[in-house]
């Protein structure tokens, strides 16, 4: 159940580690040219954090959260990364060969629990969008054409699909950042949230999974 609370609060306790060791390291040889290199890569992920602190509160520019901050993954990776390198490094490691083993080993196991190849957490609304089309094609005979409209979010991924597959059943979806309530479409692929503003004047077709309802108009 707190799988994800588990692995973050790990990661940020290596995290934690490897800065003590690249401070200590860089203490006793600021000479050396791999404790420079360390806490140079330390030191990336706590300047990206610290400007994205100063942008906020002198420009007003919003925090980085979500995809916007997906930058941060490989900086702190590369900083672990070296942590375990070192350790493995050292003479009489069997504690700390355990140490990796034991996390590699955990990192595994959170892998296989949470990977899939159908969506991200990130654009999980994009699941079915590929099989909405397909469904439309199917379903549309050919030479006839109708007036589908999309959610925005749906907006990207659907006209892909359209001109990846030449699918010839509609116009290119046209991209509207708000809901058209006055019938002007024959098909409407929306968010389930969205259905309620809707069902005066559709109903629906068929649902695809939790991501998007497909309602035709009535």
């Amino acid at each position: 159940m707190y799988n994800l609370e588990l692995f973050g609060g790990l990661f940020f306790l290596l995290l934690l580690a490897a800065i003590g060791l690249a401070v200590a390291q860089f203490s006793k040889k600021p000479k050396d040219t791999s404790a420079r290199f360390y806490l140079a890569a330390v030191l990336l992920p706590l300047l990206a954090a610290l400007a994205a602190v100063a942008q906020h509160w002198i420009l007003g520019t919003n925090y980085q959260v979500d995809r916007t901050a997906i930058m941060f993954i490989p900086l702190c990776s590369l900083v672990v990364f070296l942590f375990f390198k070192h350790l493995l490094a050292q003479k009489r490691s069997g504690w700390r060969v355990a140490l990796a083993v034991l996390v590699g080993v955990f990192c595994v196991v959170h892998f296989g629990r949470v990977a899939q190849l159908r969506y991200t957490s990130e654009w999980g609304y994009d699941a079915e969008t590929k099989n909405m089309m397909a469904y439309m094609d199917a379903k549309i005979p050919k030479g006839t054409k109708v007036k589908l409209g999309v959610n925005w979010l749906y907006h990207p991924a659907s006209t892909y699909y359209q001109k990846r597959f030449g699918y010839d059943f509609t116009e290119p979806p046209v991209y509207e950042k708000t809901l058209r309530t006055d019938g002007f479409y024959d098909y409407y692929y929306v968010q389930p949230d969205d259905v309620p503003v809707l069902d005066s004047l559709y109903e629906v077709e068929t649902r695809f999974s939790w991501v998007g309802v497909l309602l035709r108009k009535k």
